[in-house]
């Protein structure tokens, strides 16, 4: 594993769209800053990258490549995972696709709240499928006392990484209502990790990033 940092976990994040990167790690209080992306994270987002692209941060524990479903394939580091969107977007939709899932994954294991996970759990879940090819749903819903099931039931996934954000009203009974219907609806998933935090928006917000058990197309 990479050799994390004693102050938390570091996510760096190169977007070829934008021509942007960028470190986002917690603020030390003793020890000089490190903006050096290319060594210093433990979570490494390529976001729309050409396929020759070989720059992969050495301490990286976990890789993953945000591309257009219908991107042509890479050859992948054994730590690398190609990510795609369930369906095809325009530049502006998958930017925005792109933006929001590495936020979630991001501040969901930067800053845990009603239930947390950490790099580990990513990586576990990761080094469980059979297929380096994975999907992110993003799952918006007005009232985090009823789950998207629906939405939900539409989905199964041999592996997923879960990620609830909710307001202040979301309780340990919300979290454990999502968390059993992801396990009846997923009974053949080998590895499901689920955690919660709190946001300042009165919507829910779901991510689930997994391994399909089958090729599905946008959720309705």
């Amino acid at each position: 594993m990479a050799n994390r940092s004693p102050a938390g976990p570091r996510f760096g994040c190169m977007d070829f769209l934008s021509q942007t990167e960028t470190l986002h790690a917690p603020m030390p209080m003793n020890e000089a800053r490190d903006a050096d992306i290319s060594r210093s994270c433990d979570v490494f987002f390529a976001i729309g990258a050409p396929t020759v692209f070989t720059q992969i941060p050495p301490e990286a524990a976990v890789v993953l490549f945000l591309e257009q479903p219908n991107q042509e394939t890479r050859e992948l580091p054994a730590n690398g995972y190609r990510v795609t969107c369930p369906e095809p977007l325009s530049t502006q939709q998958f930017l925005g696709w792109a933006s929001r899932t590495t936020q979630m994954i991001r501040d969901g294991i930067m800053h845990p709240g009603l239930n947390g996970l950490d790099v580990a759990d990513l990586r576990d879940m990761l080094q469980a499928c059979n297929s380096k090819h994975l999907v992110a749903h993003i799952i918006d819903y007005e009232d985090v006392n009823k789950p998207p099931l629906g939405k939900l039931q539409a989905l199964n996934f041999r592996n997923v990484f879960a990620w609830l954000f909710a307001d202040s009203t979301m309780t340990l009974a919300h979290f454990s209502e999502l968390g059993c219907a992801l396990e009846e609806i997923n009974p053949q998933a080998d590895c499901i990790r689920l955690g919660a935090g709190f946001h300042a928006e009165s919507d829910a917000r779901l991510l689930l990033l997994g391994e399909p058990l089958a090729t599905f197309g946008p959720v309705a």
